[in-house]
C-alpha cells in the first residue's frame, strides 16, 4: 500500500474498483458493466483492456507490475501485464468477490464467497492453491510485514486469521458483526468496526475492536455510534473514523479524540502518510474534503459528482476519485488541489440524427459527443459537458443542441463541429471541436469557474421555423428560450419540475410537462405568454401531432394519457398501461405510441377516436422513435437488451438484439437506419430498417474534460 491507507465504500481495502501502481504511475479502473479495465497513463491517456465477466475488484503488485482483476460471474482472475497490457486468465473458486495482493511474497489471495474458500495464486507461475476461509467469506486484507491474511466472515462475529507460511487458520472473536476492518502493518494492529451494534459496556456508544496481530488478543475502544469507515496514518499514530457529520481523530498513543466537522455524510477516507493529509469523500455533494493532519484544518476541493472510491499515489502526491456512474475519474493534485477529470467510459444515453447531412450525434454521461458519419460510419469525438439529458437537431440550421445536468446547453455546429455553450445567463465563449486540437491553455476561458449553477436542463425541443430552442430547467422551474442566431436567452416560468418539452411548429406553441405540479405549461412562441393546463399525475412525456393540433401527455403515476386540444385547451383522458413514460406520434397515420415502463407494453392510441390497442414490448421499455416512411416503431428495452420493432399496420412485432442497456433511439428516415445508444456497453447498435440486420459502432472517449462538474440533481427512472 505504500505510504497511505485507503478505504472504499465496499468495506475493507480489497474491493477496489480503482487501483494504482505507484512505480509506473498507472491507474487501473474496473468497469463491471462492460467487462473491462481502463488503464490511465501518467499523461492521462486511456487504454481499455478486456477482463472476464462482471469484474468486481482489482489489486496491483507494484514489484512485478502485474494487475489482478476478480471476475465474479466467470469465476476467474484476469492477470494484466503492466508493461504491454497482455492478459492471461486464472480460474478460481465460485463467486469471487474480493482480492488482496502481497508484494512481499508475490502471492495473491482471492475470496470466493460462493464456494466459501480462498484461492491463493502464486504470482510467479499463476498456479493456485485452495484453502478454507471460514463461513461466508466476504472481505480480505493482508499484513505485508507479518504475511498474515485477515478474512471477514459475513453473518458471524469473528475474523479468520490465516498464517501465510503454513495456511493454518484461527478464528478470532471480535464481539460483534464485522462492518469494516483495517490492517495497520506498521503497528501490527487490526481495527474492526461493528456497524449499528451498541456496546454492552458503554451505554449509547458503539465499540471498535482492536486485535493485536502478535497474539490475536483483543481490546475494545468505545466510539460514537455507527462509524461508517476507518483509516489510519501509521506515521502519526492517528486513527480516523468517518461519521455522518464529522471525522473523529483518535490518537493511538493516549486514546484522546477530536471531532472535525465535515458535512454531507463522509463515507470514504484515504490517508497520505507522507504529506499527513486525509481525504474525505461524502455521500452527498460534489466536493472532497482535505484534512491537514498537523492542525486538523480543512479545505474543500470540487470534483466530478459523488465519489465512490478514493486512491492515492503517495509518490506523485496525486489523489484519484472514481465516479463510475458518469464514467470519470477526477485527478486531484495534492499540492495545489487543482483537478482534472479523466473520461474512462462514454456511457451513451441519447442519440439524434440529422437526415439532411446523414450525421448521427451520440451523447451521454461522460461529456464526449460522438459524431457518426452515416455514409461510412467513421466517428469523430466532440467535447461537450457531462451528464447529457437529450439530443435535439435543427435540420435547417444544422445545429445540434445537447442539454446537460450542469445547467448548460452544448451547441454543435454540424458543419465544423465547433461548439458553443449556453446557460440560462447566455452564451459562453466558443470552444474548438476536437479534443486533439483544443488548446490546453483554455482552462480559464471555458471552465466555468466561479459561475453560479444554471440548474439542470432536463429536456429540450427545437422550433426549426422560428430558430428558437426551448430547454426545461427542472431545478429552477422554468424554460430557457435560446435564440438560435445569437444564443441570447430568455427565461419563461413553468410549473414545478418541468420534465419534457414538445413544440407545434405550425401554431408556434411550446408545451412543457411539469412532473410535480401535474400540469402542462403552454408558451406562446411569439410573445412568451403562458397558459396552464391541468393533466394527470406526474406527467413525464409529451408529444404533438401538428396536423390535428393535439398534444399527448403521458402521466406516469395515474397510468393515463391526457389529450389536449391545441385550439381551446380542452382535455380528454385515455387509460394506458402501467407507468407510461415516453410518447411518440406518427402524424401520417394519426397513431400515438405510449411506452409503458411498468408493464412492458406499448399502448397504441387511434388519434381519430382515442381507441387503444396494447402491444407487448421487452423488459423495461424506455426510448421510442418512429420511421413515418416505413410505418415502423422502434422501442428500446433496457433490461432485455433489445429493441422491439412494431409494424404500424398490423401491430405485429419483431425483436432485434442490441447492446447492454439500450437507452435512446433515433431514426434516419432517408437511409432507413436506426441508431440505438447502448448505455452500459459504450456503443451504438445500427439497425437496417429493411431487414433488421445490425452492426455495432464503438462510442469513443476523448481527452479529459477541462470543465468542473456540479452535482447531478435529477435522474431518469
Amino acid at each position: 500500500m505504500g505510504g497511505f491507507q485507503r478505504k472504499t465504500a465496499a468495506g475493507a481495502i480489497n474491493r477496489a474498483i480503482i487501483a494504482i501502481n505507484p512505480v509506473t504511475g498507472k491507474i487501473y479502473v474496473v468497469t463491471s458493466a462492460s467487462d473491462n479495465v481502463t488503464v490511465i497513463g501518467a499523461d492521462n491517456s486511456t487504454v481499455t483492456v478486456a477482463a472476464g465477466t462482471s469484474p468486481v475488484a482489482i489489486g496491483v503488485n507494484s514489484v512485478t507490475n502485474r494487475i489482478y482483476v476478480v471476475n465474479a460471474d466467470s469465476n476467474d482472475v484476469t492477470v494484466i501485464n503492466g508493461v504491454n497490457n497482455k492478459t492471461s486468465t486464472v480460474p478460481v473458486g465460485n463467486g469471487p468477490v474480493a482480492i488482496a495482493v502481497s508484494s512481499a511474497t508475490n502471492k495473491i489471495y482471492v475470496v470466493n464467497q460462493g464456494s466459501a474458500n480462498l484461492t491463493i495464486i502464486d504470482g510467479a507461475t499463476n498456479r493456485t492453491t485452495t484453502i478454507g476461509a471460514g463461513p461466508n467469506p466476504s472481505e480480505i486484507a493482508v499484513n505485508s510485514v507479518t504475511g498474515k491474511i485477515y478474512v471477514a466472515n459475513a453473518g458471524t462475529e469473528a475474523l479468520t486469521v490465516i498464517d501465510g507460511s503454513d495456511h493454518t487458520m484461527t478464528s478470532v472473536p471480535v464481539g460483534g458483526p464485522v462492518n469494516k476492518f483495517l490492517v495497520n502493518s506498521a503497528t501490527n494492529k487490526i481495527y474492526v468496526l461493528h456497524g449499528f451494534s451498541i456496546s454492552s459496556r458503554h451505554p449509547n456508544k458503539s465499540e471498535m475492536t482492536i486485535i493485536n496481530g502478535a497474539d490475536n488478543s483483543t481490546s475494545f475502544l468505545a466510539v460514537d455510534f455507527f462509524p461508517r469507515n476507518i483509516a489510519s496514518n501509521p506515521a502519526s499514530n492517528k486513527i480516523y473514523l468517518a461519521y455522518n457529520d464529522n471525522v473523529t481523530v483518535i490518537d493511538e498513543l493516549n486514546g484522546s479524540s477530536t471531532k472535525i466537522l465535515v458535512e454531507d455524510g463522509p463515507h470514504l477516507l484515504a490517508v497520505n502518510s507522507v504529506t499527513n493529509k486525509i481525504y474525505v469523500a461524502k455521500t452527498y455533494g460534489d466536493t472532497l474534503t482535505v484534512i491537514n493532519g498537523a492542525d486538523n484544518s480543512t479545505t474543500s476541493v470540487k470534483v466530478s459528482r459523488q465519489i465512490y472510491e478514493l486512491e492515492i499515489n503517495a509518490r506523485t502526491n496525486k489523489i484519484y476519485a472514481a465516479h463510475p456512474f458518469i464514467g470519470k475519474v477526477t485527478v486531484v493534485n495534492g499540492v495545489d488541489h487543482t483537478t482534472l477529470p479523466v473520461t474512462i467510459r462514454a456511457q451513451p444515453r441519447f442519440v439524434g440524427v440529422n437526415p439532411a447531412t446523414n450525421k448521427i450525434y451520440v451523447a451521454g454521461d461522460s461529456g464526449d459527443v460522438t459524431v457518426i458519419n452515416g455514409a461510412n460510419n467513421a466517428t469523430t469525438t466532440v467535447k461537450g459537458d457531462s451528464g447529457a439529458n437529450a439530443v435535439a437537431v435543427n435540420v435547417r440550421t444544422n445545429k445540434i443542441y445537447i442539454p446537460t445536468q450542469e445547467g448548460r446547453v452544448t451547441v454543435i455546429d454540424g458543419a465544423s463541429n465547433h461548439t458553443a455553450t449556453v446557460t440560462s445567463k447566455g452564451k459562453e465563449p466558443d470552444r474548438a471541436s476536437s479534443p486533439l486540437t483544443r488548446p490546453r491553455s483554455t482552462i480559464s476561458t471555458d471552465s466555468g469557474v466561479g459561475q453560479v449553477s444554471s440548474g439542470n436542463f432536463f429536456a429540450i425541443a427545437v422550433n426549426a421555423e422560428t430558430n428558437k430552442v426551448f430547454a426545461a430547467n427542472t431545478d429552477h422551474n422554468n424554460v430557457t428560450m435560446i435564440d438560435g442566431v445569437d444564443h441570447t436567452t430568455t427565461a419563461v416560468q413553468a410549473g414545478i419540475q418541468p420534465f419534457a418539452v414538445a413544440i407545434n411548429e405550425q401554431t408556434n406553441k411550446v408545451y412543457v410537462a411539469n412532473q410535480q405540479s401535474n400540469n402542462v405549461t403552454v408558451i406562446g412562441g411569439d410573445d412568451n405568454s403562458v397558459t396552464t393546463v391541468k393533466v394527470g399525475t406526474s406527467p413525464v412525456g409529451i408529444a404533438v401531432n401538428p396536423l390535428t393540433n393535439k398534444i399527448y401527455v403521458a402521466n406516469s403515476s395515474s397510468d393515463t394519457v391526457t389529450i389536449i386540444d391545441g385550439a381551446n385547451h380542452a382535455t380528454a383522458s385515455v387509460k394506458v398501461g402501467s407507468r407510461p413514460y415516453a410518447v411518440a406520434v406518427n402524424r401520417v397515420t394519426n397513431r400515438i405510441y405510449v411506452v409503458n415502463n411498468g408493464d412492458n407494453s406499448v399502448t397504441v392510441i387511434n388519434g381519430a377516436d382515442n381507441k387503444t390497442t396494447t402491444v407487448r414490448a421487452g423488459s423495461d421499455p424506455f426510448g421510442i422513435d418512429i420511421n413515418t416512411a416505413t410505418n415502423k416503431i422502434y422501442v428500446t428495452n433496457r433490461d432485455s437488451n433489445d429493441v422491439t420493432v412494431i409494424n404500424g399496420t398490423d401491430h405485429s412485432t419483431s425483436t432485434v438484439t442490441a447492446g447492454s442497456e439500450p437507452y435512446g433511439v433515433a431514426v434516419n428516415p432517408i437511409t432507413n437506419k436506426i441508431y440505438v445508444a447502448n448505455h452500459m456497453s459504450d456503443n451504438i447498435t445500427v439497425i437496417n430498417g429493411t431487414n433488421n440486420a445490425t452492426f455495432t459502432i464503438a462510442v469513443r472517449t476523448g481527452l479529459p474534460s477541462l470543465r468542473p462538474v456540479p452535482r447531478r440533481s435529477r435522474r431518469r427512472p
